[in-house]
């Protein structure tokens, strides 16, 4: 069968399932033939970009005849206000959840507080995503409360965020870098928790990115999330949103998708932020052929005012080689946050919290290096003293040579007293004493000078240079 007639028939079955009110992906569709999965997608956008403009004309014709009718967003809902799934009632319609369902706002009747429901195609994997993200308990990721299926219909409730998407930001134009790097920061960190607890997300894209109106910034959407095992053994490599996908999920070498998979995605998310635009621009053939081969450029080549670090960063998510990527989103989160204010401070915390051995070493061995000051100065100042006194008890020995005896009487014993006392210990003032008297006096020492030379030369042992 040629790829035409393969893509026709999976088009019918897709308009089939959407007729029974049961509509399915273009994934799912295409699970036994991945290789279709992009083109499918393409025709199902067509067929819908039809659909909505029968929307719009019947909408028109319904408003010139005076007729009322649903606008063209509400006309295309699968499900109404009112409709009920379990004991949540459906109040307004929030948005597409993915090509896999819709996102209502409802209210919990017991806690009397807004939450919202996500109400999807029930099949082999429709609980999955609730299941997935009931394990992940963080800050950066919308909790899930409550999960079930009604009428061919899974649903799962979580917190409602009160804040558009990134995408809808972004329409706006490109952030601040502060407001960027703060974003992608947050939904590394968000990634990282993800990452910790075995689930590869495959999606990150401003549309999963929530931002409340306290600033805080959610992950959703994980619906096409795997764990790494699944990674190895799975033919759908390529899910995911072409724009954001890495060269591995294009190539379709599951394998290789992992962490960096989301990083790499992250990284086109942070270029979009920064620019205004992506890296990676035009029909999807030749993003596709970019994304495989193409350099990305520059984050500075749209805006030289971003800091050249920054646009590292950026550079660094976008390596076509996985290996050359971060090795954690974790490690992604430190490195953008030192751009933020306090950055190098922070960042300096974090590692040292990280990493508890080897921040220890710093301050092991300055510990060390002041112990050996403080010891060697502790020695200096004793051998100071010794010297010191030393030198008093020399003066004293000469003074008392030349107070007892006199320069005629004393000189052999001055000479004798000399030289039993070490130069190198006497200061030299001291030693300049002692030369001179043994100069004058060695030569005309008398022989009655041989009693106070030996009661001198007593005296001087008593007292020897060992024992300072």
């Amino acid at each position: 069968m040629d790829s035409d007639t393969k893509i026709k028939e999976l088009i019918d079955l897709w308009k089939k399932a959407r007729r029974l009110g049961k509509p399915v992906s273009a994934e799912e569709l295409c699970h036994e033939c991945p290789e279709f999965c992009d083109r499918l997608k393409e025709e199902i956008a067509i067929e819908e970009f039809i659909a909505e403009l029968e929307v719009f004309r019947e909408g028109g014709r319904q408003m010139a005849s005076g007729v009322p009718g649903d606008s063209r967003r509400q006309a295309r809902h699968r499900h109404s206000v009112g409709d009920k799934f379990g004991k949540y009632e459906l109040e307004e319609f929030l948005g597409d959840g993915g090509s896999r369902g819709e996102v209502w706002r409802t209210s919990d009747p017991n806690l009397g507080r807004a939450i919202a429901i996500k109400i999807v195609p029930r099949g082999e994997r429709s609980l999955e995503e609730a299941r997935k993200v009931a394990q992940l308990q963080h800050r950066g990721i919308v909790p899930v409360h409550d999960a079930d299926h009604q009428d061919g219909w899974a649903y799962f409730v979580s917190d409602l965020i009160d804040g558009p998407s990134l995408a809808k930001l972004l329409q706006q134009g490109p952030l601040s870098k502060e407001e960027a790097v703060r974003i992608a920061a947050d939904v590394a960190d968000a990634l990282h928790h993800a990452h910790s607890k075995g689930f590869i997300h495959r999606d990150v894209k401003p549309g999963n990115i929530l931002l409340s109106k306290d600033g805080r910034v959610f992950l959703t959407d994980f619906g096409i999330a795997i764990t790494v095992e699944q990674s190895l053994d799975r033919n759908d490599a390529s899910c995911g949103t072409l724009s954001y996908m890495s060269p591995e999920q294009v190539r379709g070498d599951s394998h290789l998708i992992d962490r960096r998979t989301d990083i790499y995605s992250l990284g086109i998310v942070l270029f979009e932020m920064l620019t205004g635009r992506r890296p990676y621009r035009g029909d999807r053939s030749v993003v596709r052929e970019d994304i495989l081969i193409a350099d990305p450029p520059s984050p500075q080549t749209y805006d030289e005012s971003i800091p050249e670090g920054l646009a590292t960063i950026c550079l660094r998510c976008l390596q076509k080689n996985p290996s050359k990527r971060y090795e954690s989103a974790s490690d992604l989160a430190d490195e953008l946050r030192i751009y933020l204010p306090g950055g190098l401070l922070n960042f300096a915390w974090r590692w040292c919290r990280r990493h508890p051995i080897l921040s220890s070493l710093p301050v092991i061995l300055f510990a060390v290096l002041v112990t050996l000051v403080i010891g060697y100065a502790s020695v200096s100042y004793h051998q100071t003293k010794q010297l010191g006194e030393y030198n008093v008890w020399a003066n004293g020995v000469l003074g008392q040579v030349i107070a007892d005896y006199g320069k005629e009487q004393n000189g052999l014993a001055m000479a004798e007293g000399m030289g039993t006392i070490d130069p190198a210990y006497l200061s030299p003032t001291v030693y300049a004493q002692y030369a001179k008297i043994y100069k004058e006096n060695l030569m005309n020492c008398p022989p009655e000078s041989q009693a106070n030379r030996a009661r001198i030369m007593a005296s001087v042992k008593k007292k020897p240079i060992s024992d300072f």
